[in-house]
């Protein structure tokens, strides 16, 4: 954990370099360990998206296993915007958003097949 989802649609440039930036970002925060970062994309083809002001976006949805304060997560939240901020400068107008969300501890399961 944290698990991070970017969603975002095709048009957006330098994917891969996006991901990255996400990572260092929540690796840097020092809230998690190195190796529990897991960082995935969802990607969109532009022709099934409508919207008329923002045809362009990136959203992206951390989840965390709950126990971090507000200030932590916000911090979080924020460090993870202005990390992917700079693969959109292109793509403009273009939606960015981060939501966090903590998943309860006690039912949380996970095992790791091999």
């Amino acid at each position: 954990m944290p698990h991070c989802i970017l969603e975002l649609t095709d048009t957006v440039p330098q994917k891969t370099e996006m991901m990255r930036a996400a990572f260092v970002a929540l690796d840097t925060s020092g809230l998690f360990a190195t190796d529990d970062i897991k960082v995935r994309m969802l990607e969109y083809p532009s022709d099934s998206i409508y919207h008329a002001v923002t045809p362009v976006f990136v959203h992206v949805t951390i989840y965390l296993l709950s126990g971090r304060t507000d200030d932590q997560k916000h911090q979080l939240s924020a460090d993870v915007y202005q990390a992917v901020l700079p693969y959109v400068e292109a793509c403009r107008p273009c939606s960015v958003s981060v939501n966090l969300i903590d998943m309860d501890r006690g039912s949380y399961v996970k095992k790791l097949i091999v």
